[in-house]
């Protein structure tokens, strides 16, 4: 049996027990701190680095999100609108008128003078008169009818002379003195209005009246008679009715030679208007040379009635 010597902490009072075990603590303290302090530089580095990669792995908690600034939401800009202007509806037949008098027609327009006619409807009879007195200052026609002794309606124009020719302001219908109709060329507001009616039209430049466009139409030859050759057409704007704008057209025709109770007319301008519709008149004038382009024959007529108005020139014509 082998000999082991007694234990230090068996042997002995209590007291020197505790002195034993306070020096073996002590013993293992020192022994710990030689030993790190033997260790080499590496070992320490590689532990070190062994702590900051175990501290680099140790999983981070998530970032909370950084809240975005508040911005103000800005509306984007408005797109442009085209504003379009359209321009007042005009009537076609009006349209047309426009467009012919921007053309223009020059015009030569005849002396003052008094016209007188032999009248006949079927087979009733009577006369008419057709006073024209143009001045500096403007124009006055009037034509005047009785047919079998009785009066019909007569006719008064009057207005200004402009680049168009014949400007009417106002045109009556007159029956025993007293005017019952009437149409305003209204030339500063730039429309037509007619009695006891609210209708208004527009006022194309070269328009006329049921009285002036035959004047209107004689000056027109008169300015360049070469010019209107077999087929030709010329057009005048016309209040014809009440409440009614229209373009007559005038088709010239082949010239004629007439012979009128004051006498033989030789190449008389022919020009007729055809209807534009059932309830429109067919209207024929012959235009004299050698009077100035006056009418010296005008008829009226609806579907080659016998019953057509007609007036022939009876007479030479008088200053008025």
């Amino acid at each position: 049996m082998t000999w082991l010597p007694p234990s230090p902490f068996a042997v002995g009072s209590p007291r020197r027990r505790r002195t034993w075990l306070c020096a073996a603590l002590l013993a293992l303290g020192l022994h710990g701190l030689l030993l790190t302090a033997l260790r080499t530089p590496d070992d320490r580095a590689a532990s070190g680095a062994a702590a900051v990669i175990a501290v680099q792995v140790a999983p981070r908690p998530p970032a909370a999100p950084r809240p975005e600034p508040a911005v103000a939401a800005v509306p984007p800009p408005p797109r442009p609108v085209r504003v379009q202007v359209q321009a007042p509806a005009v009537p076609t037949e009006v349209a047309a008128t426009i467009t012919q008098a921007a053309l223009g027609h020059a015009t030569r327009l005849a002396p003052a003078a008094l016209l007188s006619y032999e009248l006949r409807r079927g087979p009733a009879k009577g006369e008419a008169l057709l006073s024209w007195r143009p001045s500096p200052e403007g124009y006055e026609a009037r034509l005047e009818r009785w047919l079998d002794d009785r009066p019909l309606p007569s006719w008064f124009s009057h207005g200004g002379i402009d680049g168009a020719g014949l400007a009417p302001l106002r045109q009556t219908d007159e029956r025993g003195g007293r005017a019952r109709r009437a149409t305003n060329f209204q030339r500063e507001a730039g429309k037509i209005s007619f009695s006891g009616s609210s209708l208004e039209l527009p006022l194309p430049a070269g328009a006329q009246d049921r009285l002036s466009w035959m004047l209107q139409l004689a000056a027109i030859v008169a300015a360049d008679p070469q010019a209107f050759a077999t087929g030709r057409t010329v057009s005048l704007p016309v209040a014809a009715r009440q409440g009614q704008l229209q373009t007559w057209r005038f088709v010239v025709q082949a010239p004629q030679t007439l012979d009128l109770p004051v006498g033989r007319v030789e190449s008389a301008v022919f020009l007729q208007r055809l209807p534009d519709g059932p309830y429109e008149p067919q209207i024929d004038i012959w235009l004299d040379p050698q009077r100035h382009f006056l009418p010296v024959r005008l008829r009226w007529s609806r579907d080659n009635s016998e019953q057509a108005l007609e007036m022939s020139l009876n007479k030479e014509p008088t200053t008025p």
